[in-house]
């Protein structure tokens, strides 16, 4: 009967090791599916911030400028449309001369003026 017991035990004590290592698994799967759902929500909300971008750009003397809408009034940019077209990247022009601008990260030379606010006037 003593013996009985100790491989009763033995069962008890296998169960309880079985349990025990479905639930690390679990805890595992749990982490792979956490991990997997963060960098699906960084795509999406990089996604969305693309096309964001898409909707508020114009493309105009050679660079993307950004129209936020009428609550916002004016352009934004200009933004390097080499620098968004190859790696969507929204780089910022600095002013070169008075009616160019430059990207300083491609060289890229674009105009300085905004397009006109009426969308009529920029077709």
């Amino acid at each position: 009967m003593v013996a009985g017991m100790g491989v009763f035990g033995k069962i008890k004590t296998l169960f309880k090791a079985a349990r025990h290592m479905a639930t690390v698994e679990v805890y595992e799967k749990l982490h792979k599916c956490t991990k997997e759902r963060e960098q699906l929500t960084e795509e999406v909300n990089k996604l969305r911030e693309e096309l964001r971008v898409k909707q508020a750009r114009t493309f105009h003397k050679n660079a993307y400028w950004l129209f936020w809408g009428e609550e916002h009034g004016e352009w934004e940019g200009p933004y390097c449309s080499v620098c968004w077209d190859t790696n969507h990247k929204l780089v910022r022009m600095h002013v070169h001369s008075g009616s160019e601008c430059i990207c300083k990260v491609c060289g890229c030379y674009a105009g300085s003026e905004p397009p006109p606010l009426d969308p009529s006037v920029r077709a």
